[in-house]
């Protein structure tokens, strides 16, 4: 088994906490100027760390047991989410009972099933960048597709670069490569991309194009994605990072967690006609963090 790297757990952890905060205020989501920052970047470098940690070499019978606790974990926290949005009156619809459309924060996981798959049959045989170049082509036509929420569609091949790029940082040991550049051009890029972000739609690749231009829009995404990913993949090789390392193994267990906390505190709130604010939102994203991770 390879030795986990400390410097992406302890970074996968504040990048849950990051994604906690960012779905706390759902659905006001262009209402924080930090919110757009953290979207800009912070499921990037998730993704891309997910990568990191897969494997395409591991024996058939770890494979499907890890593909099961996915499957499972994604069917029964579907369909708890489905008896809270019934019993609050929300829609329900026949491929979200089916589990065919991921709500809410799910299509992570239900893409990360077909990421590991796609990863375990057809990457592990191919040439690894050409396939990534190949999957950035695919990210970008996508949008023409007019399937949007059902099977997470245009999440699934949106993100699949970052999830591919990850895996290739961990199979051509590019991390120990990257540690030998200075950092500070990566804060330089990181900050000047965090101001690029302003300017364009919030990241959340979820629907189709509308019109044929959007293809511009998405591929200027992606490439900040990418520059916002490595700078702050790169600015996180320092010793502070390691310090959130045993939290950063639970993250799948946060991220269903306030799935579920969210999804019940989104109509709490609304019946007591509280409005989300940023201290609200920076104090129920630590309970929740906190909670979980207590609970792990």
């Amino acid at each position: 088994m390879k030795e986990r790297d400390l410097y992406c757990d302890g970074l996968k952890f504040i990048m849950i906490c990051l994604v906690v905060f960012g779905h706390i205020t759902h659905p006001d989501y262009n209402e924080f100027v930090a919110t757009k920052f953290i979207y800009a970047f912070h499921m990037p470098v998730f993704v891309f760390l997910s990568g990191y940690f897969s494997s395409a070499v591991a024996d058939m019978g770890k494979f499907i047991k890890m593909l099961a606790k996915l499957l499972c974990v994604y069917v029964v926290t579907q369909i708890v989410l489905n008896l809270i949005s019934f019993a609050i009156g929300d829609e329900l619809t026949l491929t979200r009972m089916l589990c065919l459309t991921p709500r809410f924060t799910l299509w992570y996981v239900f893409s990360l099933v077909i990421w590991r798959i796609m990863l375990r049959l057809v990457v592990s045989k191919l040439n690894l960048w050409l396939t990534f170049a190949g999957s950035v082509g695919l990210a970008l036509l996508a949008g023409f597709v007019p399937i949007d929420l059902t099977f997470a569609f245009q999440r699934v091949f949106a993100f699949m670069p970052f999830f591919l790029l990850g895996y290739i940082f961990r199979e051509y040991k590019l991390m120990s490569r990257l540690e030998t550049i200075s950092e500070l051009p990566f804060i330089a890029i990181f900050v000047i991309g965090l101001f690029a972000a302003i300017y364009l739609p919030i990241y959340m690749p979820e629907l189709h194009y509308a019109i044929v231009s959007d293809i511009l829009v998405r591929a200027m995404q992606t490439l900040l994605g990418f520059a916002l990913c490595l700078s702050v993949v790169r600015m996180s090789r320092c010793g502070y990072v390691k310090c959130f390392a045993k939290y950063g193994r639970h993250t799948l267990w946060i991220y269903i967690g306030h799935t579920i906390m969210i999804t019940i505190q989104n109509p709490v709130l609304q019946y007591w006609g509280i409005t989300m604010n940023p201290m609200l939102a920076v104090l129920l994203s630590t309970t929740y963090v906190l909670s979980m991770v207590a609970l792990a």
